[in-house]
């Protein structure tokens, strides 16, 4: 039981430094919390600005506010499996069935009258 309450104790005294006590990071990670993000990180960036991290599902998001007006210099989203992700997309079976349909549509018109013109030329 004492054990718990030493780590208790420790946890309150780390979590409650002035960088996470300000009110607007505060504000900032309600809000946040209210859009369904969790898994947050806090810490204080080189310059003394705050730099918040959360997830949600496949979205990693990172604000940093400045210290003491609590104005977001920065509020980077990042998806997973986006645009330029390694894993292939749902559809992607569906545009090749369209590919090869539309090729095979073409084989009979990819002529253009092309042979006809040979022949003229043989003559």
């Amino acid at each position: 039981m004492q054990h718990r309450m030493i780590l208790v104790a420790t946890l309150c005294a780390v979590l409650a430094t002035p960088a996470f006590a300000n009110p607007h990071v505060d504000r900032i990670v309600s809000q946040l919390k209210a859009e369904g993000y969790n898994s947050f990180e806090m810490e204080r960036t080189w310059l003394g600005r705050i730099r918040i991290e959360a997830e949600k599902g496949d979205i990693d998001r990172e604000i940093v506010i400045n210290r003491s007006t609590g104005e977001v210099l920065r509020d980077y989203l990042v998806e997973e499996g986006g645009l330029f992700s390694d894993g292939e997309d749902e559809d992607d079976d569906e545009d090749k069935k369209e590919e090869e349909d539309e090729d095979e549509e073409d084989d009979g018109d990819d002529d253009d009258g092309e042979d006809e013109e040979d022949d003229d030329d043989s003559d």
